[in-house]
C-alpha cells in the first residue's frame, strides 16, 4: 500500500507492504505496528504500486519514483523502479533498482505475464514514457522484460538469477 510519510515528510508518499492471512483477515506488521515490509522510505515521492507473484516465490513490486527529480521543476522528472520481496526479505539493494532513468516523466508502471514454460517465467514491466516530449507532450510506451528461472526439485532448490532486458524490437527506436 501507499502511505504518508513520518513527521516533517508529508509532502513524500512511500510503499509498504504487509502480509494478511486470508483465512483469517489478520494483517502481519513489524514492531509497534510499523509495516512488515517498507519498501520505500521517505527517499522521495514514491506511488503507483504494481506488483505480481513469480514463480520462484517472490513478490515482484515497480512504482513511480521522484528521488532525482530537481525542486525547481517538481513533478517533471519520475523514474520507474522496482524491487522484489522474498522469504528472506529485499533481494535488491534497499528502496529498489532502477527500471528506467530517462529524462522527463515515466508514470503507470505495470508487470504482465508474457511467457511461461516448465521452469521459467518472463514478464514485461511497461509504463507511459514523455522523454519525447518537446513542443507538445508525446506519450510512448515503453517497457523492459524480467524472466525468472527455478530449477524444479523434490528439495525446492531455487535459482536467484535476474535478468532485465530491452524488447526488440522497439518500434520507437529502430
Amino acid at each position: 500500500y501507499q502511505g504518508t510519510g513520518g513527521e516533517g515528510d508529508e509532502l513524500n508518499t512511500d510503499i509498504f507492504c504487509n502480509i494478511i492471512d486470508l483465512s483469517t483477515l489478520e494483517v502481519s506488521s513489524g514492531l509497534d505496528g510499523d509495516p512488515l515490509y517498507k519498501v520505500t522510505t521517505g527517499v522521495a515521492e514514491s506511488h503507483s504500486p504494481d506488483l505480481d507473484y513469480a514463480i520462484n516465490g517472490n513478490y515482484m513490486i515497480v512504482w513511480v519514483d521522484s528521488r532525482y527529480d530537481d525542486d525547481l521543476n517538481t513533478g517533471t522528472h519520475t523514474d520507474i523502479y522496482y524491487q522484489e520481496i522474498g522469504s528472506d526479505g529485499f533481494v535488491y539493494q534497499n528502496e529498489g533498482i532502477p527500471v528506467c532513468l530517462a529524462y522527463h516523466i515515466q508514470k503507470d508502471p505495470q508487470i504482465v505475464l508474457y511467457s511461461k514454460g516448465d521452469n521459467h517465467e518472463s514478464r514485461l514491466i511497461y509504463w507511459q514514457d514523455y522523454r519525447s516530449t518537446g513542443k507538445d507532450i508525446l506519450k510512448n510506451i515503453y517497457g523492459q522484460s524480467i524472466t525468472h528461472e527455478v530449477e524444479l526439485s523434490s528439495d525446492k532448490n531455487t535459482s536467484k538469477e535476474f535478468s532485465l532486458n530491452s524488447i526488440h524490437p522497439n518500434p520507437f527506436n529502430p
